[in-house]
């Protein structure tokens, strides 16, 4: 028996098979999956060749390959001595490595796949003298990294040099940060950028994080007609971010004639001085970051893609031009007539400026125009501030005119607050069972509901279940449903509603579902324990119900063995 393990360990792919097991993709995601792979590696000649590919593969900072070079080893360990917790920065590599040194170096380099700059102060650990000596002894013997697949949180040097060595023909994403053309950079970027693309036709991904806003104007089209998917976006606050960050009107014209750009996630403040173009006309998904208070209107009425099926808008972002109901509408008009084959709709508002009193009329009115949208999959309102009233009316309206819905989610963060002192009063338009029956009867693919308001008096659980008087989907497969604030007298007879109409209901999700979306603040106590009472009620439901059923199916079986 130990002679058959001791073959199995020389077996490279039962070795393979157990590190695959440690580190799915064989590569180490995180600090838990590095330690025993890390153990293999140090303990066990077997396992060395395969765990060590596993650590290296996915390489979190560039810190860990430096140490290889004996000069920067040597450096670091001085420079901890006397500053245990500074960062090392602007380090000039120039001394001679031996071959074999070089070829360690040169071995790990080529297990690498996955690439992160790792802490933003391991950005300044090499001088751009160093980039150049690495550029040296690599000489004309190919990519410094060449599996490298992936790069992420890259800022570069000054000279971009460290952009140029990055290039491999198998490289496919690339995410930078902080990259300018102006301020002594002279355009060396975007040309770095440039030879990049060149030099990995593979590469498809690119993602640029508060760079220059004329950045793409300083590439080829040529080189950027690769691209499928491309992010251009800035990581400060609207009111903290230069306008310079922003892509200008010259940038988005170059980006709207694109033939391969299917995803585009872009964050705007615009001018609208200038700034005409028709484009995008291969955008599958698109998430446009409106920091103008419109810019997402306007954009939407310059895009032109017959095939774009999911829209993300996030207008969380606006400080000094707060989002008025009145652009509800226009909001709509937009995404309804220059999207008329959209799956999923996704709008995240911060909160509205001079929130009026609401009627449900409201949002239904501004609402109106995407009824247009019959194919319609996944709708989800998110508001972080304040709350939209809803009604039976409303949600049986939605039901009505997206009957393909899978996910409906209207959900807030933080609302209103009720006046203490005494119970909460339900809004008079609240949402009642009767809309549930509705959504089971239009939308028989509806997976997830979410929803602002639930209001169930007695009189609705009592005596019939189907309180409309119209039949609801038997076996409907909703599994998920959460409600902000849920007035509910009686949770044991809700329950019950709930599990005739919904009997597929999964009650942890339910509940994570709530758990995720609200904290546990005071004054919505009273809402958060009687939606988490009815959740704890319908699971009593389910294994009263799963017991009956396992009953009846034993006493089938005892008769049919008697017979």
């Amino acid at each position: 028996m130990a002679g058959m393990k001791h073959v199995a360990l020389h077996d490279a792919d039962i070795l393979e098979l157990i590190v695959e097991h440690l580190a799915p993709g064989k590569e180490c995601t995180s600090e838990a999956q590095r330690q025993p792979i890390s153990a293999l590696a140090r303990v066990s000649k077997a396992f060395h060749i395969p765990a060590t590919k596993a650590l290296w593969a996915r390489l979190p900072s560039l810190h860990h390959l430096l140490l290889l070079l004996p000069e920067f080893d040597t450096m670091y360990r001085a420079y901890r001595t006397e500053h245990p917790f500074g960062d090392l920065k602007d380090v000039r590599l120039s001394e001679r490595v031996s071959p074999a040194t070089w070829a360690r170096f040169r071995n790990r380099a080529a297990a690498v796949r996955h690439l992160s700059q790792g802490r933003f102060s391991d950005v300044l650990v090499l001088h751009d003298e160093s980039w150049s000596y690495l550029a040296r002894l690599l000489g004309d013997h190919g990519p410094l990294f060449p599996s490298l697949r992936t790069v992420s949180g890259w800022q570069p040097t000054t000279s971009c040099e460290d952009l140029r060595l990055l290039a491999c023909p198998l490289l496919q994403s690339v995410a930078i940060y902080h990259a300018f053309t102006d301020q002594g950079w002279a355009g060396s970027c975007p040309l770095a950028v440039q030879d990049v693309l060149i030099n990995a036709p593979g590469l498809t991904d690119l993602k640029l994080v508060s760079c220059s806003d004329d950045f793409f104007t300083h590439i080829t089209p040529e080189a950027l007609a690769q691209l499928r998917s491309l992010w251009f976006e800035v990581d400060q606050p609207t009111d903290c971010a230069p306008r310079e960050w922003y892509p200008n009107a010259a940038a988005l014209r170059v980006l709207s004639a694109l033939p391969a750009l299917e995803h585009l996630r872009v964050e705007l403040a615009l001018d609208y001085n200038d700034t005409e173009f028709m484009g995008f006309g291969s955008l599958i998904t698109l998430c446009i970051l409106d920091s103008g208070c419109g810019d997402a209107t306007w954009f939407l009425e310059r895009c032109s893609s017959p095939r774009l099926r999911e829209l993300t808008i996030d207008l969380t972002n606006l400080y000094f031009q707060e989002f008025e109901w009145e652009d509800m509408h226009p909001l709509c008009v937009a995404i309804a007539g220059h999207t008329p084959q959209l799956r999923e709709l996704q709008i995240f508002f911060g909160f509205f400026g001079e929130m009026p009193e609401q009627i449900p009329d409201m949002l239904l009115t501004a609402a109106h125009p995407l009824f247009a949208l019959r194919h319609l999959t996944t709708l989800s309102l998110w508001l972080s501030y304040g709350e939209f009233i809803l009604s039976d009316s409303v949600l049986e309206a939605f039901a009505e005119a997206w009957p393909a819905l899978v996910s409906l989610e209207i959900c807030f963060s933080t609302f209103r607050p009720y006046t203490p002192g005494g119970l909460p009063r339900p809004h008079p338009a609240s949402v009642t069972l009767r809309s549930f029956h509705a959504l089971s009867r239009h939308c028989p693919h509806l997976q997830v509901l979410h929803i602002p308001h639930l209001y169930v008096p007695p009189e609705d659980c009592y005596g019939s279940v189907n309180v409309d008087g119209a039949e609801h989907s038997p076996g409907h497969q909703l599994w998920k449903m959460a409600i902000c604030r849920a007035f509910i007298v009686d949770a044991h007879a809700c329950a019950q509603v709930l599990h005739h109409i919904f009997p597929h209901l999964d009650v942890g999700h339910s509940r994570a579902a709530y758990l995720r979306s609200h904290d546990a603040c005071q004054e919505d106590h009273f809402f958060r324990t009687a939606w988490l009472n009815t959740l704890d009620a319908l699971e009593g439901c389910q294994t009263s119900t799963s017991n009956a059923e396992l009953s009846y199916h034993d006493a089938s079986q005892c008769e049919s063995s008697g017979r």
